[in-house]
């Protein structure tokens, strides 16, 4: 007995009889989409160490800012 129900109209695409799930049988896009996830997430992670870094930057610019201000007294 078969747990798996061929989606019509779409041959990767499968129904798991028994929970009602929707699985995607196709391995090579799944490969795709582990490898796009894992961009996604290599960016995401990128971006915040650029606005960390801007942050500390912009810190940075004020404790010149202070210390020079600090001088001219």
């Amino acid at each position: 007995m078969t747990k798996k129900i061929q989606v019509e109209g779409n041959p990767n695409l499968y129904r798991d009889k028994y929970s009602g799930a929707i699985l995607n049988c196709n391995i090579e896009e799944m490969k795709l989409a582990k490898i796009k996830r894992s961009e996604k997430q290599k960016i995401q992670s990128l971006e915040e160490k650029i606005y960390n870094l801007e942050t500390n930057i912009l810190e940075l610019q004020d404790l010149i800012k202070n210390i020079v201000q600090e001088n001219k007294k």
